[in-house]
């Protein structure tokens, strides 16, 4: 600005001057505030406005303020190459014109355009002022862009980038650094990872991406074959080529893919690239199209994914110049990471970090990720959990869509009784809906899910309620699909977890049960894994404590007798609860039999019900919960499959839970079954007791046998234990002369801690150990029975005495016991590897479990023939899981058999030792008993003076041996309990074959038998997934909290709380509290705001407009797929009509589940999802590769099956729904059905309803069209859930701060996400930005400069249109997402606090405040926030929008709102009226479009476009011109006063 020389002033002022002496003030002195077009005189009516000095026009053709020199820096090259063409085709080359022209950026006095440059130098390009020069303008301005052919550091990275595959490339990097046998190398490829994850830029990483196959460093594309000029360019040479083209850009396109990318870090790229080239032309044909022309080229199945993978890659990107500018490398590793690393050191400080955690809901996971290199494994994990909520948020969703339905056509009048025209929906809405229409009320909807229709007799089920029954077979038919809904939902949620977490309950039927207020309050539950909500108690992912008996039986076999009891009951205030369903059960409910219950014990006065009743609500929270849960247990599997987390034992091990559960369970069966025997044995000897009296027995002879120490029994059983030592010395020292010498060599190897010759055969060697072992074995187990038998017998007898040698035998015997057992383990141990012993390994667990293994060795594949002869033979002994320890030497010497390559031995053997045991069993035991008994009795003849007290002792050992008795129920429950144990072995067996085969980490280690194997696993994968270090039980953290217990964080001691609360954040279980009760009233009525705001036509154009804007300029997806995807949607739905009336589908439909066993989903008419599954089916049936839809133009109509597929996907997940139209609408008590209403005072009025659903069909396509591009660009499901999060946000994702925000800033999501978006892309993709001016410039340069233009139309990214209304230029003022950056640059139109970013964003969020909380505040200031616009409370004609109203001016009257003048006309003030449109919006536009008032009269037009079409247009008319002139008059006063205030004003 120019110096004013204020001393003039200053004697004006004071008299010292006069005003005609005064000199003009330099215009720039008046500058400052002043933004205007003006480039002459303003003149009205013929009179010049001279009483000021106009300032200079800070115009140069382009945008104003700070977003229009952001844009003409970005567009300086392009202007800079446009003003040089002007110049070389001038006469004479001037520097200083071409500075002037554009060649000075946002430097230079005007900005040329081609249209411009070419009409100047005599050589138009069409008639002057057309649309045909506009358009050839700015297509020689795109050509002469040098952004056009500028893609940074490279062409494979951009679409890598458009693809959201960065994290793919820090996972590349940390794997190489894994690979690296260099240090140095290692450490400077994960440095290039950290500066990629903290930055998000692919070329922060330097020269490090060649490691992964990536150039580095600045290039340029091949013109003609990026996005636009491949179909302009490419494909008319290729047809005048023969193909040729085409085929020699895409070779060039394969050899630019890295293997990483394919998912193989080794695939070789060149070697395949042909195959890659021609897969890119035949993926249009789809997926087996592809698949059969690699088969004809002889490429490996194995190897089709890559290539198909390089291919979806290679085909959408340019051809790149094999020229890299010079030293650019280092330079784009320093500039590309500086926003992300300027980003992360702002959040790094207190007060920004304060700030990010409270309004990024992912913060924890960001802060995780921002770690580095001080914990890498920690930041590298922080990437597979952003995949795992990403995927989470899929499962989730996926899941409350099946289980939600879609709603039936209802069309008005069929509460009449109109139903034959109604269109059944699915999933819980056509449950509502059809109760409704058979008046069932909701607790009899709930009270009927939870009992069967029929009982087991085959009867109907008398406790059905009355209103179902009363409908005959059609409530019959209801009631069957009401229970097919709670089993479909306990199906799809242990789907969704890939494992089972809802079994099922014994003898009865899975339905939701939630706590109301009284259960709450008597049982104490609001559940600890979710907090309740609804007013409703409990979780569903708890199990439940009151069950049926049969269920019952399951969980003792499950937990064992005391656990069981502690966890579980089968009795309600004391009584038995009957089983559900099954032989002898009533068809009650238990939720029925505890109210029953509770009735007859406290009466029906004092009994207050447990359960909700309320259908609606219960199934709306039961959605919500299973929702929650499964997005949590989707991040567990997801992380427990990357290595970043385990399950753990409480001693701190690897927790082999499907292997744990064997082992538990069987243990328990061993119980049921010893209890069994025990209880066989003791009635046996009761029996034997109760024959005998104090008469039979002999003193004499229990006196000679038993007195002393020294007894023969004893004396011949410390024989038989010194000979048992002796041997067992040998074996364990190696010493014996009587071991085979293979035998002694081995153990004295291991001994002297010596490696074993690897020449030692280990089959043999065990076999000889088996026979020695299971013969010292057996003497000892023998000796034990002996000893039990012999102190059985004492206790009998009621001898108290000679305990001492007893003792010490069955010391003798637990010290040789304890020595084989480690004699047993340190061969196993030695052996572990031989083959021969892993054959062993095979046999036995194939014994165990009835499962042959998915690897069986080839040694094994004789035996397997004979497979069948085992299980006849397990089925002829009983025996399918407990071997004898003879059963163990058969098949150690069926094993050196095997090595041996011999035939097996006969069946018939193992039979014969099957029975040879059992006898060996239970002889000696007998043989004691009976020894003893008989000896007692003689005993009792010389004894018959003291026959009292020997009738005291015979009771007494009655007493010791009834103790092991079972009364009939007990026995029948020990029975159960052990078939039980049995039954769930089996199953588990089962799944333990099925885990062992599982490409999930977690399954395959629940189900390994040892710590070393699990742990070996886990670091394996980790170190495929680029983790540097293995797990370290000493760094590894419990974590704790709901969900999380039982779970171990792998190597994250210091940061372990934060993993976990990032875990949250990826479940979204991090949810905002409920507001008080109090402010429901407040949130409904900004909920019925909201509504109105997005109810129009023009907002839903608006918001197709903006997000395809961000798909095509930011996020790279070609125009076409917007149709494209809508196309599919259409040819979906007219699918879904034909799938109803196709019997063939529909029978396959119920053929496939019930071979899955699952419940069959139908579809349902109308339902583009349902017939999204119907015309992939008829592809596949008809064998069709791709099908072409009608409706669509051009060679766009092909749609492959792999398209149709990924469109499945997007329709089942919901990731392109849920947007801003919806979401930002908050359906009122999250309603199962989105019921339209015809009450306007209502968020789902239908007229609001309607114009929703058209806005969410918009944020479909746009939504849809970004996820299909990155999945056919090759990125992953989560992926393309990152990108559509990214670019359209993901409105569930509220951190309570957020919550309180939303309530005063509707719209905040939006205007808090975009700016980011707008802000990065500045940098990645500049030449989006550089698009805006050169369009601006074209469409201006057709008409005309203005002298005089309101401010705010230029400060609106204002662009002068080519046409005129009624005499005055229009402007068009996009509202576009790029006007968002722009409400941060402009300024503003005062100063509230002098800090301009404070301004800006207090400005900013004041403009977007919902009007109940910004409105007192204005009317007590008697003006709108930010705008000069005075409310003076003045009464005014009342507008027709209002007055046509019926009843309403009455009412406002009454509140002293209205008035009525003589000639009966209401009158309102400006204020009230104010207060009438910010409230309701929809009146506020109907004020606008039905005009009662002359300055709505006049812009008529302009509203109905704004509402209706969308299209931001202004006039610029007489009297907005002459508004401007006082604005800016205005402005010069209080400039100039201001001016004069400094200099001398004093108070």
């Amino acid at each position: 600005m120019v110096e004013t020389d204020r001393s003039k002033i200053i004697d004006i002022i004071t008299g010292g001057a006069t005003p005609v002496s005064f000199d003009p003030i330099d215009p720039a002195a008046f500058q400052t505030g002043i933004t205007h077009t003006t480039r002459t005189t303003p003149n009205i009516g013929g009179t010049a406005i001279t009483r000021f000095a106009k300032p200079k026009s800070d115009s140069t053709g382009g945008f104003l303020g700070g977003f229009g020199k952001l844009i003409d820096f970005i567009d300086w090259p392009a202007a800079g190459i446009r003003s040089g063409i002007k110049e070389l085709r001038d006469d004479e080359f001037s520097w200083s014109d071409w500075w002037k022209q554009g060649g000075g950026g946002p430097f230079a006095d005007d900005r040329m355009m081609m249209a411009e440059v070419m009409r100047e130098t005599g050589s138009p390009l069409a008639e002057e002022g057309s649309l045909k020069e506009m358009g050839a303008g700015l297509g020689l301005d795109i050509a002469t862009d040098p952004l056009t052919y500028f893609f940074g550091v490279g062409a494979i990275p951009r679409i890598l980038k458009s693809a959201g595959m960065v994290p793919d490339i820090v996972k590349a990097l940390s794997r190489a650094a894994g690979r690296s046998s260099s240090v140095k190398k290692s450490a400077e490829l994960l440095a290039a990872a950290d500066k990629v994850k903290a930055t998000n830029s692919i070329g922060a990483a330097g020269k490090a991406l060649e490691e992964i196959g990536l150039p580095t460093g600045l290039g340029f594309m091949l013109p003609g074959t990026g996005r636009l000029g491949r179909h302009i360019v490419e494909k008319p040479l290729n047809i005048l080529s023969g193909g040729l083209v085409s085929k020699a850009a895409n070779l060039a396109r394969a050899k630019q893919v890295p293997a990483f990318a394919t998912g193989n870090d080794f695939f070789d790229v060149a070697k395949y690239a042909p195959e890659i080239a021609s897969s890119m032309r035949l993926l249009k044909k789809g997926d087996d199209a592809v698949s059969k022309a690699l088969s004809k080229s002889g490429v490996p199945e194995l190897l089709h994914a890559e290539i198909k993978q390089a291919a979806a890659i290679g085909q959408k990107a340019a051809v790149e110049i094999p020229w890299r500018i010079p030293w650019s490398t280092p330079l784009v590793a320093a500039v590309a990471p500086l926003p992300g690393t300027a980003m992360r050191l702002a959040t790094q400080t207190k007060v920004i970090g304060a700030i990010s955690n409270a309004l990024n809901y992912r913060a924890p996971i960001t802060a995780l990720r921002r770690l580095g290199g001080k914990d890498p494994d920690a930041s590298l994990a922080a990437i597979y959990l952003e995949e795992a909520a990403n995927m989470a948020h899929i499962e989730g969703a996926t899941l409350r869509r099946k289980l939600l339905g879609v709603p039936g056509s209802r069309p008005f009048g069929y509460r009449g009784g109109l139903y034959r025209n109604i269109e059944e929906g699915s999933g819980a809405n056509a449950l509502v809906e059809k109760a409704k229409r058979f008046d069932i009320p909701n607790e009899d909807m709930l009270r009927a899910s939870d009992r069967p229709t029929y009982l087991e007799n085959g009867m109907l089920n008398p406790e059905l309620p009355q209103s179902f029954t009363r409908l005959g077979s059609e409530g019959i038919e209801f009631h069957e699909e009401l229970l097919n809904w709670w089993k479909f939902a306990g199906q799809s949620i242990d789907e969704a977890v890939g494992t089972k977490v809802l079994p099922g309950f014994a003898n009865d039927l899975y339905a939701a049960r939630y706590l109301g207020a009284a259960g709450k309050k008597i049982l104490g539950g609001e559940g600890v894994e979710i907090a309740a909500h609804n007013g409703l108690g409990g979780s569903p992912w708890k199990k439940r404590s009151y069950v049926t008996p049969g269920h019952y039986e399951k969980m003792v076999a499950q937990y064992g007798e005391e656990r069981a009891a502690d966890l579980f009951s089968q009795t309600w205030m004391g009584q038995q609860l009957e089983n559900v369903t099954g032989p002898g059960a009533t068809g009650k409910s238990i939720r029925d039999q505890m109210d029953e219950i509770g009735e007859n014990v406290l009466g029906k006065r004092e009994y207050q019900q447990l359960f909700s009743n309320d259908f609606e609500q219960v199934v709306i929270r039961y959605i919500s919960d299973m929702e929650r849960g499964v997005r949590m247990k989707s991040v567990l599997a997801s992380l427990e499959n990357a290595g970043a987390i385990i399950k753990s034992t409480p001693g701190g091990g690897v927790r082999m839970s499907l292997f744990e559960r064997i082992e538990h369970i069987a243990e328990n069966a061993r119980q049921f079954d010893a209890n069994l025997q025990a209880h066989r044995r003791a009635a046996q000897r009761v029996g034997e007791l109760d024959n005998l009296s104090p008469d039979d027995l002999s003193p004499a002879v229990l006196g000679r046998n038993y007195a002393g120490e020294g007894d023969w029994v004893m004396l011949g059983m410390a024989d038989d234990l010194n000979a048992v030592k002796r041997t067992v010395r040998n074996l364990q020292t190696g010493e014996g002369s009587w071991l085979p010498t293979r035998l002694q060599k081995a153990i004295k190897d291991l001994n002297a801690i010596k490696v074993p010759d690897d020449n030692l055969n280990w089959a043999a060697i065990l076999e000889d150990y088996a026979e020695v072992a299971n013969s010292v074995a057996f003497q000892v187990a023998s000796l034990r029975k002996v000893a039990a038998g012999i102190g059985a017998a004492k206790e009998s007898a009621g001898i108290r005495t000679a305990y001492g040698s007893l003792r010490n035998v069955n010391r003798d015997l637990l010290e040789l016991e304890s020595a084989i057992a480690q004699m047993n383990g340190l061969m196993a141990r030695a052996a572990m590897n031989d083959k021969s012993v892993r054959a062993a390994q095979q046999m036995v667990r194939t014994l165990e479990t009835g499962q042959i293994p998915s690897n069986m060795m080839p040694e094994m594949k004789a035996w397997a023939k004979k497979y069948k002869e085992w299980i006849d033979l397990d089925n002829l002994t009983g025996s399918t899981v407990y071997m004898h320890a003879a059963d163990e030497a058969f098949l150690q010497a069926a094993v050196n058999q095997i090595g041996k390559g011999t035939d097996l031995p006969d069946l018939a053997y193992l039979a014969n030792k099957v029975d040879e045991v059992r006898n060996v069993d239970v002889g000696p035991v007998a043989r004691v008993y009976t020894e003893a008994l008989e000896e007692a009795t003689a005993a009792a003849d010389q004894w018959a003076v003291v026959a009292p007290e020997l009738q005291n002792g015979l009771n007494e050992a009655r007493v010791l041996a009834q103790k092991d008795l079972l009364t009939s129920d007990e026995l029948f429950n020990q029975q159960k309990y052990l078939q039980s144990a049995k039954e769930q072995i089996t199953n588990l067996e089962l799944e333990m074959n099925r885990a062992r085969r599982s490409a999930d980490l977690g399954k395959r280690i629940s189900a390994v038998d040892n710590q070393e194997d699990a742990i070996r696993m886990l670091n394996d994968e980790r170190t495929l997934r680029g983790f540097q270090h293995g797990y370290n039980e000493a760094l590894s953290n419990e974590l704790t909290g709901p969900w999380l217990t039982g779970y171990q964080a792998v190597n994250m001691s210091e940061n372990a709380d934060l993993f976990a609360n990032a875990m949250y954040a990826a479940a979204k279980l991090n949810d905002p509290k409920a507001f008080a009760e109090w402010t429901k009233g407040y949130m409904s009525l900004l909920n019925f705001w909201k509504a109105q705001a997005v109810a129009t036509p023009g907002f839903v154009i608006r918001n197709i407009m903006g997000a395809t804007w961000i798909n095509s300029q930011i996020a790279g997806v070609p125009m076409g797929s917007h149709s494209r995807i809508i196309a599919q949607r259409r040819e979906a739905s007219r699918a879904s009509q034909a799938a109803v009336n196709d019997s063939e589908y529909l029978q396959h439909i119920k053929d496939t589940a019930a071979r899955a066993g699952t419940v069959p989903v139908y579809p349902v008419r109308g339902d583009w999802r349902s017939g999204t599954s119907y015309v992939l089916w008829r592809m596949g049936k008809e064998g069709k590769g791709s099908i072409k839809i009608k409706g669509l133009r051009g060679l766009g109509r092909e749609f492959s099956d792999t398209e149709w597929k990924h469109f499945k996907w997007i329709a089942d997940s919901g990731i392109a729904e849920g947007g801003q139209a919806y979401s930002e609408v908050v359906q009122a008590v999250e309603q199962v059905q989105r019921k339209k209403s015809l009450a306007p005072w209502r968020s789902n009025f239908f007229l609001y309803r309607g114009v929703r659903e058209q806005n969410e069909r918009a944020e479909f396509m746009v939504r849809g069209a970004l996820a299909m591009h990155v999945l056919q660009t090759g990125g992953s499901k989560s992926n393309a859930v990152n990108q559509v999060r990214k670019f359209h946000f993901d409105y569930s994702e509220i951190t309570p701060t957020e919550a309180k925000i939303k309530a005063v800033i509707p719209f905040w999501k939006w205007q808090k996400n975009i700016l980011p978006v707008l802000v990065e892309s500045i940098g990645t993709n500049p030449k989006a930005w550089s698009r805006l001016q050169q369009i601006k410039g074209e469409v201006e340069y057709m008409s005309g400069e203005e002298g005089v233009v309101p401010d705010y139309f230029m400060e609106n990214l204002g662009v002068r249109l080519p046409w005129r209304m009624d005499g005055s230029q229009v402007y068009l003022l996009p509202d576009m997402p790029f006007r968002d950056l722009n409400r941060w640059m402009k300024p503003g139109e005062r100063d509230i606090t002098g800090i301009k970013p404070l301004d800006m964003a207090t400005r900013i969020a004041a403009e977007a405040a919902f009007p109940l909380a910004k409105l007192p505040l204005e009317l007590w200031a008697g003006q709108l926030f930010f705008a000069d616009i005075p409310l003076k409370g003045r009464y005014q004609q009342v507008p027709p929008s209002y007055r046509s109203v019926p009843g309403l001016m009455p009412i406002l009257g009454a509140l002293g709102k209205a008035e009525k003048n003589r000639q009966g006309e209401w009158k309102m003030t400006d204020s009230d009226l104010y207060i009438l449109d910010q409230m309701f919006p929809i009146m506020g536009r109907l004020r606008r479009l039905i005009p009662g008032e002359e300055k709505y009269e006049k812009r008529w037009t302009t509203t109905f476009i704004s509402t209706m079409l969308g299209g931001g247009l202004r006039v610029n008319t007489p009297e907005e011109q002459r508004n401007q002139l006082i604005r800016m008059q205005r402005d010069l006063d209080e400039h100039y006063r201001k001016m004069v205030d400094v200099e001398v004003r004093k108070v």
